[in-house]
């Protein structure tokens, strides 16, 4: 796990717990002053994200001007792409590789369908998840059962980048049959996915039944139709006798039995072979409601998946990734430089980062693997003039041989509260 796993309030009372009254009030202020900072860092990377996306959001209600050139087009959405993997990396999100998607796309889904998904619709794909367990599940396989252990990843964000409307027209694709819009990029934010569901995420999916499901619709078909075509065998050669007369001519009446010139002689035929037409409609007609159910069944549970595991879609997906990462960056922060500030002297990094991930583990019993580099870096970037006129302090200094040393909770008030009095220059 390569975050903390809980809210920034339950970790700052947890810290508060080891001050008396009056450190437990400077902590209490110093962590709001940060994670207002941190808030206000984060806002640019939102800000940055919905300029770009507005050229890109299929649910922009209103036209954007100017329009945009090819060129113009592109670097939008590489800022956007960009800014959106630079905010999940830091919300502790990790990336599936291109060879890990395509990987899951080979696998069969756990539910029940065979599935397609054509990767060359798009123009770029991105695909995070954070935090990760080992499943068992039992699929059905032909006709017996089987145990299967998967990855199911607790949350995964998708970037998704449609190709332009003219690729479609070359592979002649009519853009009213599309579950999308060329040239649009679609977000996506869900909770507990299965590895070999990724697939259902993407919008262009194709879905069939697999060959069990096959087998048992048809199989019960030709069981159902042996006994009728025995039953109505009489009626089918009465009708095969009315085809004959029909292509053939008249001259077979002989054959048949029939004298044509009495109008009420040819009522039997004919009433024969409208029960035998009648048989077979009503025969195609139920394997067809049948097949048609199959398919809506399978669709439901497709629809199951992606629906009730929705976190948020588009713009708001933008929203939801900025406040993780806002949360995870200032929690990070406020650790590092508690358990740096409890100890007193300085630390080197993996010293330091043994402290976190012991600390997280006596508090929630759970393995971590905090990124304390980040975290450091950020509080090193916190700065102010020293009393003295001469050079800057920081909330976590750096000394020459590796080692970081934290400011005392006085000094770093001091210090996050000038930096946020000087967030604007007017």
């Amino acid at each position: 796990m390569h975050f903390i796993p809980c809210s920034r309030h339950v970790l700052i009372n947890k810290c508060c717990k080891q001050f008396g009254d009056k450190e437990q009030h400077q902590f209490q202020s110093f962590a709001e002053i940060l994670t207002a900072y941190v808030h206000f860092k984060a806002q640019k990377n939102l800000e940055l994200m919905k300029q770009s996306y507005a050229y890109f959001n299929p649910n922009q209600e209103d036209t954007i001007f100017p329009k945009l050139t090819h060129d113009e087009e592109t670097q939008q959405a590489s800022i956007l792409a960009d800014t959106f993997k630079r905010v999940l990396l830091n919300a502790n999100y990790q990336e599936l590789t291109e060879r890990d998607i395509k990987k899951a796309l080979k696998q069969s889904s756990l539910v029940p369908v065979n599935t397609q998904v054509d990767l060359n619709d798009y123009q770029r794909i991105l695909l995070f998840y954070r935090g990760s367990n080992i499943k068992q599940a039992t699929v059905k396989h032909l006709f017996r059962k089987k145990q299967i252990s998967f990855d199911n990843y607790d949350y995964v964000a998708v970037l998704l980048e449609i190709k332009s409307q003219q690729y479609f027209q070359v592979k002649e694709k009519n853009k009213d049959k599309l579950n999308f819009e060329p040239g649009k990029v679609y977000l996506y934010l869900y909770k507990n996915i299965p590895h070999y569901d990724l697939e259902l995420l993407f919008p262009n999916v194709k879905i069939s039944m697999n060959l069990r499901d096959k087998l048992m619709l048809i199989i019960p078909a030709l069981g159902a139709a042996v006994p009728m075509l025995i039953k109505i065998l009489p009626a089918l050669g009465l009708l095969v006798g009315a085809i004959a007369l029909v292509v053939f001519g008249w001259n077979l009446d002989g054959k048949f039995d029939v004298d044509v010139k009495d109008p009420k002689a040819v009522y039997p035929l004919l009433l024969a072979s409208f029960s035998a037409c009648v048989a077979l409609g009503g025969f195609a007609v139920r394997q067809y409601i049948k097949y048609k159910s199959k398919r809506m069944e399978f669709l439901k549970k497709v629809t199951d998946v992606l629906f009730f595991k929705s976190l948020d879609v588009c713009q708001g997906v933008l929203n939801a990734v900025v406040d993780s990462a806002e949360e995870e960056q200032s929690k990070e922060m406020l650790l590092v430089y508690y358990l740096l500030m409890q100890e007193g002297k300085a630390l080197d990094i993996k010293v330091l980062n043994n402290k976190v991930n012991n600390w997280t583990k006596d508090q929630f019993s759970i393995d971590t693997n905090v990124n304390v580099a980040s975290a450091l870096e950020q509080l090193m970037n916190i700065q102010a003039p020293s009393d003295s006129g001469e050079g800057k302090l920081a909330i976590v200094e750096k000394l020459d041989n590796d080692r970081y040393q934290a400011s005392n909770i006085e000094s770093a008030k001091h210090i996050i509260d000038y930096t946020w009095d000087n967030l604007f220059q007017y």
